[in-house]
């Protein structure tokens, strides 16, 4: 699940980071790679927020591993996409700063795993 919102830059401490409609389902193999679903934000949006906002983008995933009876995995993560113009060539160039709260794995996340049972194996 993936969302992305613009929010002042102190998320409030109630905040519910809300899930979205851009869920996915897959099954990653070794050294294998899975693709988050689209947001689309246009340039002028990151270019036009005051110093006050910021755009974060957060989600969860949940997963089993290849083990036999073991628990389900959850991670969460939150970003604020940070943006800089660089001089002379006024090109946009961004990255990701974790955000403190809604970063965590397993029993640390914020929302409790969804299936605690083990795998059958």
């Amino acid at each position: 699940m993936l969302a992305g919102a613009k929010l002042r830059r102190d998320i409030p401490e109630d905040f519910g980071f809300p899930d979205s409609e851009l869920f996915g389902h897959g099954v990653i193999g070794p050294q294998g790679e899975m693709h988050t679903p689209v947001i689309r934000i246009r340039e002028n949006e990151l270019d036009a927020i005051e110093p006050e906002f910021g755009w974060y983008l957060w989600g969860w995933v949940e997963y089993d591993d290849i083990f036999t009876d073991t628990n389900r995995h959850r991670t969460e993560f939150c970003f604020e996409i940070d943006r800089v113009r660089l001089p002379p060539t006024n090109e946009l160039v961004i990255g990701f700063k974790p955000h403190p709260r809604f970063n965590a794995v397993d029993d640390s996340c914020l929302r409790p795993i969804r299936c605690r049972a083990g795998r059958r194996g």
